[in-house]
């Protein structure tokens, strides 16, 4: 299910929901910003500063509408890389209102037990980011851990932009954990994760996203599909193509 969102009125007695501890009288409601509430599984609503998420959107739809789909001629992996990195840095203060208020944090990793569908300019940067900040045991590590699942991640099927529901259904009764989790339980690449990863925001208690089998409260708005469709572009720009795989499958031809 996605999400439910409604306007919120702040009262200036209640605490300022930038979590400075002070009143909202003595904090942001001089900034005279609107808020919007998303709903919780709770019944409850996580405000968010809607003015915040506004601006920050509008600067990312403007980095995609000049940065990437003005783009017309082929671009080499140096510069789609640097677009995408960009354009996760722009989507990064977008969400950064709606990450204060979702249910996940640090160290939850009950989404790491799903398939990622990533494409190849996402795999390409993530391989760039291995091959620069992991040292050799590191690197052994990931390939064992690829490893031990190989059989399930060769028989990944999908189709364009989403998994078959048999390989779907079959990869979470496995639940494989992401070979990128380490040991304290936190994405070794999140800088360069992909946007699947970024995107996946929910309003539930983690005992519902503990289960694959329950339908989770997941965040989403329409500038994420132009976010994708931005990537699948950069793909095509850099590629020729679009090409998708399970995040863990590309590393098995690597």
């Amino acid at each position: 299910m996605t999400n439910s969102a409604i306007k919120i009125t702040v009262n200036k007695n209640e605490p300022c929901i930038c979590g400075s501890g002070k009143e909202f009288s003595d904090c942001c409601m001089k900034k005279n910003h609107s808020y919007e509430g998303l709903l919780k599984d709770d019944g409850t609503y996580g405000i968010y500063d809607l003015t915040e998420f506004m601006a920050a959107a509008k600067g990312l739809l403007i980095f995609i509408d000049t940065r990437v789909n003005s783009e017309t001629f082929q671009l080499p992996f140096s510069s789609s890389s640097k677009k995408l990195n960009k354009l996760y840095e722009k989507l990064a203060t977008t969400l950064n209102p709606i990450e204060k208020v979702a249910s996940c944090k640090v160290g939850c990793n009950h989404c790491c037990h799903l398939p990622v569908l990533t494409s190849k300019l996402e795999y390409e940067v993530i391989k760039d980011f291995i091959n620069h900040k992991f040292s050799g045991g590191e690197k052994e590590n990931l390939k064992n851990k690829i490893n031990l699942n190989i059989q399930i991640f060769e028989n990944m099927q999908h189709k364009e932009e989403k998994f078959s529901k048999v390989s779907y259904d079959n990869y979470i009764k496995m639940n494989v954990p992401c070979a990128f989790l380490d040991e304290t339980n936190r994405c070794s690449i999140y800088n360069v994760r992909p946007f699947v990863c970024r995107k996946y925001l929910v309003f539930n208690n983690s005992s519902v996203c503990k289960d694959p089998s329950l339908n989770t409260t997941q965040y989403y708005a329409k500038y994420l599909t132009t976010v994708k469709d931005a990537i699948g572009k950069l793909n095509k720009l850099t590629y020729n193509k679009l090409d998708y795989n399970h995040l863990l499958t590309w590393f098995l031809e690597s």
